[in-house]
Formats: structure tokens, C-alpha cells, sequence
């Protein structure tokens, strides 16, 4: 048991991830040219099980459905009517806001 331990801390050197264990869940609003109200399911600083987004824009545009398949995850549904608009993801990339430099560096 103490040599798995010891091998996982060594690999986790080696391969420069730095990230905790997942977290279950996170409600987060943000506005940028309207609201955006984004929830994220079982998710590390680098994956995510599930996230959706429900937002609010200020400009009105042509009404799109977009679907995705392993381009940044396993499936992605972005659905958008004139200022509503609905983007589901599933095993994909966690989306962040706060990036900076320092985390670059820790992305793989």
C-alpha cells in the first residue's frame, strides 16, 4: 500500500498535475455582455463530468443548435435563440474565468 502511495506522489511529480481530487458540485453567475448562470457537476481543476449554462445576452442573434463530439470532451450542446442561451457538456474540459498565468502552467 505504502509503495502505491509512494509511486502515485512520484507520478503525479513527473507529469506536473497538480490538481485535488474532484468536487462535487458549484453554482457560479457571471456577467459579461448579460448573465450567465453556469453549474458544474463532479468536476477536478482540469475535468468535469457534466456543466451547464443557462444565460442571458444583451444582443439578439440568429437562432443555432450546435452539437460536438470529442473536440474538447465527449459531448457538448450549445443551443442559442435569439438572447437565451443553453450549453450542456459532458466529460469535457472544466470552464474557467480566472485565468492566469501561474495556472497556464499547470494545464496539460
Amino acid at each position: 500500500m505504502v509503495l502505491c502511495h509512494a509511486w502515485f506522489l512520484a507520478s503525479k511529480r513527473i507529469l506536473g498535475l497538480n490538481m485535488k481530487f474532484f468536487q462535487v458540485a458549484k453554482f457560479s453567475h457571471r456577467e459579461d455582455y448579460g448573465h450567465e448562470w453556469v453549474f458544474q457537476f463532479f468536476f477536478t481543476n482540469q475535468w468535469a463530468l457534466l456543466q451547464t449554462s443557462v444565460s442571458w445576452n444583451d444582443s439578439p442573434s440568429c437562432p443555432y443548435l450546435q452539437v460536438t463530439f470529442g473536440s474538447n470532451g465527449l459531448l457538448g450542446v450549445l443551443f442559442w435563440a435569439h438572447k437565451f442561451g443553453l450549453d450542456v457538456d459532458i466529460l469535457s474540459r472544466t470552464w474557467r474565468w480566472d485565468y492566469d498565468v501561474d495556472s497556464a502552467s499547470n494545464v496539460a
